[in-house]
């Protein structure tokens, strides 16, 4: 009955130590997906400063992980989230990833229009 006891809270610390870990495994994905996005708008310096000044909301992350082709491409995770910018409203990310590395990463339309 003792190792129950002791057994109980162990495997609660894991548990939440996991999902932990996970949240921060889907936010380091996002962010690497917002590092691409930004290095890929060089030529467009006005998607690059609202990009610079976005943030991700950690709780709109959404990470879908499965194992298909688009075209020829082998495509092992798809990742959607919310971006923050203090003028700019409703800037998803999408992106498509291969291996946790950014193949392709999209925005939208609306932080191309300038204001």
């Amino acid at each position: 009955m003792k190792g129950c006891f002791i057994f109980a809270p162990l495997a609660a610390a894991l548990s939440f130590t996991a999902s932990a870990q996970a949240q921060l495994s889907e936010e380091t994905l996002a962010q690497r997906c917002l590092t691409s996005l930004i290095g890929a708008s060089q030529d467009h310096a006005f998607m690059q400063q609202v990009l610079n000044e976005s943030r991700i909301v950690p709780e709109s992350v959404v990470v879908e992980r499965y194992d298909e082709n688009v075209g020829q491409q082998h495509i092992a995770t798809q990742l959607t989230a919310k971006l923050d910018h203090p003028a700019r409203k409703n800037i998803t990310l999408l992106c498509l990833l291969e291996n946790d590395r950014p193949l392709y990463v999209w925005s939208g339309k609306e932080i191309a229009a300038s204001p």
